[in-house]
Parts: C-alpha cells; sequence; structure tokens
C-alpha cells in the first residue's frame, strides 16, 4: 500500500497523505476503517429492502460488497504490516476493533437471510466476510484478463450463495 497510490485514490498529493498520517499504523487504520464503513453502507442500504425480496436483496448485497474489493486493501494493508515495524500490540487493536465492526455490520444482514432460509444459522458473520474475501482477492502478478476474473468471481459469489442456501435448507 504505497503512499502515491492511497494519495492518487484520494485524488490528492502523497504530501497530504503524510502530513495527514505521519504515521504509517495511522494510515492502515484509517484506511481499514474506511473499507468496513463501505461495508456498512451497502449493508444498510439493502436492508430495508429485504422483507420485500429476501433473496434478490441477499445475493444484490453480498454482490456489491464483493465488488468493493476489500480484500485487495487487505492484502496491500497486511503487507505493509509484514514490511514495518509496528508492535504486535498496535496492529491487533486494529484488527479487534475491525473485527468487531464487522461482526456487528454483517449480522444486520445475516439474521433476516437466516429468517429466510438463504443460509445456515450457523454461518458467522467472519466466515461470510472471509469467504467472500477469498473468492475476490487478487492474485499477485496473474496474466488473467480482468473481464475474465470478474466474470469468475461473479459465478463463485453465486456458487458460495447457492451452498449457504442449500445448506440452510437442508436441515
Amino acid at each position: 500500500m504505497s503512499m502515491h497510490a492511497i494519495a492518487k485514490k484520494a485524488g490528492v498529493g502523497v504530501a497530504t497523505v503524510s502530513r495527514h498520517f505521519p504515521e504509517r499504523i495511522s494510515l492502515i487504520d484509517a484506511v481499514s476503517s474506511a473499507e468496513v464503513a463501505r461495508i456498512k453502507e451497502e449493508i444498510d442500504s439493502h436492508l430495508q429492502s429485504f422483507d420485500e425480496n429476501p433473496e434478490g436483496t441477499w445475493r444484490d448485497t453480498i454482490h456489491r460488497i464483493a465488488n468493493l474489493n476489500f480484500a485487495a486493501v487487505v492484502q496491500a494493508a497486511a503487507a505493509e504490516v509484514n514490511a514495518a515495524t509496528f508492535s504486535d500490540e498496535d496492529v491487533q487493536k486494529i484488527v479487534t476493533h475491525r473485527t468487531t465492526e464487522l461482526e456487528s455490520i454483517y449480522q444486520s444482514i445475516l439474521e433476516p437471510a437466516q429468517r429466510a432460509q438463504l443460509c445456515p444459522e450457523s454461518l458467522t458473520p467472519l466466515e461470510l466476510h472471509i469467504g467472500i474475501g477469498l473468492i475476490t482477492r487478487p492474485l499477485p502478478g496473474a496474466p488473467i484478463d480482468a473481464g475474465y476474473f470478474s466474470k469468475l468471481q461473479v459465478s463463485l459469489i453465486d456458487t458460495l450463495l447457492d451452498g449457504f442456501k442449500a445448506q440452510a435448507r437442508a436441515v
């Protein structure tokens, strides 16, 4: 996660990023917080329509979360953490805080999905999040056409959701 890449995404200069985040750990904290907020926005924006169309809303929500490409940010942050000299305590604070946030955020969509038998009662928020992340994680240096990879990810998310639904209804 280079300062240049972050600055470009934010539409500011590297100096601006460095001035606001003089310590890299605070930058990782801010970037991970923004990614969690984007996931929350997707879930919150879909919850109102869940009762009208449970399966369509569930699928659309999960696909939209997958399209956020949060796994790329996590992968870049992990590389930064591995290369830097952050204290384990600082990193663990961020991980614990984000995990708690994600559990709460995903629970709000998991509960109605479980009631509608779209996923098993045993599915946890972190299992859902990690499953989406594993499917959407970028392959480093992979010479794969982006369009092909995108279609494959959509298909794999559908397969994941179909599997969840089958598990829920098999009980």
